[in-house]
């Protein structure tokens, strides 16, 4: 799904310092690689079990999967249906989420239904962000202990 959150990890001046006196930007990204993909395993469960399921296909369609960031070097994770939205089999989970409008038939002209939005992932990610900072937070201090 298209829709974005934002997980912001407090306290984490001195896990900073640490990263800082790695230096290398490679090893950095892969710590923080590690840690985003168990914060968003947290989301990605919370979202399973929330997700419709009238056939479970939406449910095991659901990836934790590696973005693209918009700045150098950033990371990104992302909680998603395989293809993303509107796409692939599952391309409904779209619709589910978001809803939709009351549309108008070409050939008939008639109005048929509106699709109440069913916010399956957007509120996972309200329940389960600050369980996800704390295991980000906690995997990243194991990385970095680690090293």
């Amino acid at each position: 799904m298209a829709l974005t959150g934002h997980i912001t990890v407090k306290g984490m001046d001195s896990l900073l310092k640490r990263l800082e006196r790695l230096g290398d930007a490679t090893r950095i990204r892969k710590h923080f690689s590690t840690a985003l993909r168990a914060g968003a395993k947290i989301v990605h469960a919370e979202t399973v079990r929330r997700a419709p399921s009238a056939t479970g296909a939406v449910k095991r369609s659901l990836k934790v999967r590696a973005g693209k960031s918009k700045k150098k070097g950033g990371v990104v994770m992302l909680v998603q249906t395989k293809k993303g939205d509107y796409r692939g089999d599952q391309f409904y989970a779209a619709f589910v989420e978001y809803g939709t409008d009351v549309r108008t038939q070409k050939k008939t002209g008639r109005m048929v239904g509106r699709v109440v939005a069913n916010r399956f992932m957007r509120d996972a990610f309200d329940a389960s962000h600050d369980r996800a900072a704390d295991e980000i937070r906690r995997t990243l201090l194991e990385s970095l202990e680690s090293e």
